[in-house]
């Protein structure tokens, strides 16, 4: 038996066994190491979204291939990966996570990294940050509002900060301000801005940032956010973007993605710690923190 956290369809999450999993077609069975606690495990402990039964914590995960399913290719048991979290038909929220001793996960979510980037938490955030990468042309010279404190958030800072003519945050839900030298707006400070981040927050805030939105404004936002966001008739001219990722994208834009990062890791380390006990790991929060696996499951 294995063992792996999960929440019961929504809620605090727990403890338990688990027999080996069986590997779909199209599947692979992974090892994490690290592992990312981000806005969509907050978003299950705090019910803003509910899964559909048991389901596994974890969004990303630094990795190793250990079996294949039919139809994926068995040179790559023995890489060592990262996970998409926004890949392509999938969402952290309809699939198990990783924070488990073995998990499965769609062969065509996983990508090669190198074996000294393993136990880096600075990996766990290069697919946030080239998601939002792949979204960079959308902030050129623009205003920027931030909502919320996961990744993603995490991610617009770094990337609106060098392209928009303005990033701010909006002062209910946003917790970058400090590090990166970011103002924080409410909803009296009268601003319309042209493009709206909003991830790792709850759904009220959303809606109430979306007022500070000119007409025509963009959201960008994660797709299992948009399912239980019901946007009022009266920003129907809004023009919405999932956030998504696939393996071509980070292929192109992983290393822009990882120098991006490694220029504020100072700054990134203190923001993203590592929790090795599962009472340490702040679910109720978005922020993401890196969980280290064996730590966090116990020794066997």
């Amino acid at each position: 038996m294995g063992r792996r956290v999960v929440v019961d369809f929504c809620g605090a999450p727990r403890l338990e066994n688990f027999p080996p999993p069986a590997i779909p077609r199209g599947y692979v069975l992974l090892r994490p190491h690290l592992v990312l606690k981000d806005g969509a495990d907050y978003s299950l402990a705090t019910c803003h979204e509910v899964a559909p039964g048991t389901r596994v914590v974890g969004t990303t995960a630094t990795a190793r291939v250990i079996d294949v399913g039919v139809g994926v290719d068995r040179r790559v048991v023995g890489q060592r990966v990262i996970t998409i979290p926004t890949c392509p038909g999938h969402t952290p929220i309809d699939r198990d996570g990783l924070l488990a001793e073995e998990a499965i996960y769609p062969s065509h979510c996983i990508y090669p990294i190198p074996q000294d980037t393993l136990e880096d938490p600075l990996t766990l955030l290069i697919p946030s940050v080239a998601a939002i990468l792949r979204l960079e042309h959308l902030f050129d010279m623009k205003r920027v509002l931030i909502v919320g404190c996961d990744s993603y958030a995490l991610a617009a800072t770094l990337v609106a900060r060098r392209v928009s003519s303005e990033v701010v945050g909006y002062s209910r839900s946003y917790c970058y301000s400090r590090e990166f030298g970011v103002q924080k707006v409410s909803l009296k400070a009268g601003q319309l801005f042209d493009v709206v981040v909003a991830s790792g927050c709850s759904p009220y805030d959303t809606l109430a940032a979306l007022s500070l939105a000119r007409d025509r404004a963009v959201l960008i936002t994660p797709y299992y956010a948009l399912a239980t966001l019901s946007i009022p008739r009266v920003f129907e001219e809004l023009r919405v973007m999932g956030v998504s990722l696939s393996t071509e994208h980070l292929a192109t834009l992983g290393h822009e993605a990882r120098s991006l990062l490694a220029r504020e890791r100072r700054s990134i380390e203190k923001l993203v710690p590592m929790r090795k006990g599962l009472g340490e790991v702040g679910f109720t929060s978005p922020k993401p923190e890196a969980l280290v696996l064996k730590a966090i499951l116990g020794s066997r």
